[in-house]
């Protein structure tokens, strides 16, 4: 009876026991082989077949993540893996990497992401490989513990070359795009077996950024074939392929970078409801100058998207009117607005220029809607970029705040105090583009554009990190105050405003001198004079410009044969004080303007040069006092003559009257 017990027990004990055994279940891996879809592979502990993918040739096989299933309190689960020539078998001097993997639940796993490492690279030769793997971990009691095919470890055999078409001598190709003015993305399409690309939504913008080929060291003259055509015709006639050619970049690799993009999508497509097909395939050379293509099994690739409904008596949105948005921008200490009516036009088209800083302050868009079409979110999208970089930024959003829906189905969307710098860390003396355009998304997910891809979406810009000297390098006038002659330089900032104590009858203006960077192609000098007391109050209109004229090397003067007189004849003993407000201008060919100003960085008239003086004409008149002549010593008397040591009565000295006796 005990011995029987004692059997129940003992077996009892062993159930419990495999039950709760300290074992490898089981073991996946996600890989991808040639370049297709990631898919997931099972291996069970034994009786596993070895793959064998030998029958096509091979250009990239990638493994992006290892799982592992447990039982028990197993622990240091690593995954050990070799590979070596198929024929020349595993030998002792073969390398073994080893991968630890890390607990999840009662998975151990190692994700490689997007950074899931490729067992073929670019120093494979095509002898006939094998990839052989196996499991190791260790139970709860520290033994070590395997998985791997009941001993035999698990392989993988392959071939390297180029995919189905072994001949072909290209591997692989990806494009960038960019959808409905969403963020760019990159595409890679394989060899053969992809399937025709639909887009559902309604497509205003499909623009093709970048195209990059991987191909054999062997392989040239990669070219890039597409053509555009109505759906319902069933495919493209010959003379409708565009090529480009691919620059070199060496080790197999061919780019064909096009910069801010080629759009796909033309404008009148949008309101005439078409449904294209965009088909495109790859061509080269091999080393023999055969032909070679990729172009998926010899079909090529294609995508096909529909338009419309952008414009018209029954679209769903209309931007109309020359009040179609607005965009209010601060340069410094100068605010902007900006315009745009229905088409994306935009006034006035001055450019920011040299700034220190520059930013979006607020934005609204007008539009009217189709009946029942619901409106899902507004938006201003932007891109910032250094001059010439524009395929390498991304559009980002800044959300409309308010909606006011107005009669006849009209919405007026807004955002005040946005206040978004948009100058933060950029470095000073480059050239940037700040590029925006309006959004407007409806409820069945459809996409409305205003300034997409238009010249009045791009504000052009520099950072200049302190005061204005990039345009203009000095800056001065030939001035005569009540008949003394004399030439005022103006520094970039830090001027005083000069006030001319007594009544003054004559100021004139005899020439302008602007030393400037020989990349500008116009100089201007602008002036205003008002009533001092107005403190400014006037406007755009009262600005008088003229033009300097180029002496060549960077030089520009303007003379006046008779000089500029400042002061109106009717002034003269009215007692008036007047300012008389003035700065420098500059531009080049791309339309960005240069200030010189006294301390300003960006467009505008907030911190001019000012000279404030009365009008009359009496004893006590001393004239224009040029700042150069306050500090060299030397004295003057009231009609601004040079004096010497030894005159008697009232002199200037350093600026200010005195009685020698």
């Amino acid at each position: 009876m005990k011995t029987r017990i004692f059997t129940l027990l003992i077996m009892l004990f062993a159930v419990v026991w495999n039950a709760m055994a300290d074992e490898i279940t089981g073991m996946t891996l996600t890989i991808s082989h040639n370049h297709g879809e990631f898919f997931e592979v099972s291996f069970p502990a034994k009786g596993w077949d070895n793959l064998d993918l030998t029958d096509e040739s091979s250009t990239s096989i990638r493994i992006k993540k290892i799982e592992v299933q447990t039982s028990g309190t197993v622990g240091g689960v690593c995954f050990n893996a070799t590979m070596y020539k198929t024929e020349e078998g595993l030998r002792p001097d073969d390398e073994w990497r080893t991968f630890k993997l890390m607990p999840d639940g009662d998975k151990w796993v190692l994700d490689f992401g997007d950074e899931a490492p490729d067992l073929i690279d670019s120093e494979m030769k095509s002898s006939p490989r094998t990839f052989q793997f196996f499991v190791q971990a260790r139970d709860g009691s520290g033994n070590d513990i395997y998985y791997n095919n009941g001993g035999q470890d698990y392989k993988v055999l392959f071939v390297k070359g180029s995919g189905s078409q072994s001949s072909n001598g290209i591997k692989n190709v990806t494009l960038t795009i960019r959808h409905n003015g969403g963020q760019a993305f990159s595409q890679s399409f394989p060899a053969e077996g992809w399937q025709e690309l639909v887009l559902e939504e309604r497509t205003t913008s499909l623009i093709i950024e970048k195209v990059e080929v991987e191909a054999d060291e062997s392989a040239s003259d990669v070219e890039f074939y597409g053509t555009m055509y109505s759906t319902s015709s069933g495919g493209p006639s010959g003379n409708e392929w565009r090529s480009f050619l691919l620059e070199n970049r060496g080790d197999g690799n061919w780019v064909l970078d096009m910069g801010e993009g080629i759009e796909l999508v033309e404008s009148k497509w949008l309101t005439e409801n078409k449904t294209k097909t965009f088909q495109f395939y790859v061509k080269a050379q091999d080393a023999s100058n055969n032909d070679i293509y990729y172009n998926n099994g010899g079909e090529d690739y294609k995508v096909t998207f529909s338009t419309g409904e952008s414009s018209g008596s029954d679209a769903k949105i209309q931007f109309v009117g020359d009040n179609a948005a607005t965009i209010v921008l601060r340069a410094d200490n100068d605010e902007w607005t900006y315009t745009f009516d229905g088409n994306g036009n935009r006034y006035p088209d001055y450019q920011p220029g040299q700034v220190n800083s520059l930013s979006i302050e607020q934005f609204s868009v007008r539009f009217s809607r189709a009946d029942g079409v619901d409106v899902n979110d507004v938006s201003l999208q932007y891109k910032l970029y250094e001059k010439g970089h524009a395929d390498e930024a991304g559009w980002n959003r800044l959300d409309a705040m308010s909606y006011d829906y107005q009669s006849g189905n009209v919405v007026e969307c807004s955002a005040n105090k946005v206040n978004f710098n948009v100058t933060n860390g950029l470095e000073t003396g480059k050239e940037y583009v700040l590029e925006v355009m309006f959004q407007v998304v409806v409820s069945n997910g459809d996409y409305f554009f205003l300034g997409k891809d238009r010249e009045g979406g791009k504000f052009r810009f520099s950072r200049s990190g302190g005061a204005q000297t990039e345009g203009i390098r000095s800056f001065s006038l030939t001035i005569e105050c009540d008949g003394e002659v004399f030439t005022e330089s103006f520094p970039a900032e830090g001027w005083q405003v000069r006030v001319i104590d007594g009544q003054t009858s004559s100021i004139k203006i005899w020439s302008v001198e602007i030393e400037s960077s020989e990349s500008m192609s116009y100089a201007g000098f602008c002036s205003t004079i008002y009533d001092t007391e107005d403190l400014w109050q006037h406007d755009d209109g009262a600005w008088d410009w003229v033009n300097v004229e180029y002496q060549g090397k960077g030089i520009w003067s303007t003379k006046w044969q008779e000089g500029k007189e400042l002061i109106e004849s009717e002034w003269i003993g009215q007692d008036k004080t007047k300012t008389f407000e003035f700065f420098a201008q500059t531009g080049d060919a791309n339309g960005n303007a240069y200030y010189y100003a006294n301390g300003i960085g960006g467009g505008g008239y907030y911190n001019n040069y000012k000279v404030t003086f009365s009008t009359g004409g009496g004893d006590d008149a001393i004239g224009f006092t040029p700042a150069s002549l306050n500090t060299n010593g030397a004295v003057y008397n009231l009609a601004g003559q040079r004096v010497g040591k030894d005159y008697k009565g009232i002199v200037v000295d350093a600026g200010k009257k005195v009685l020698r006796k």
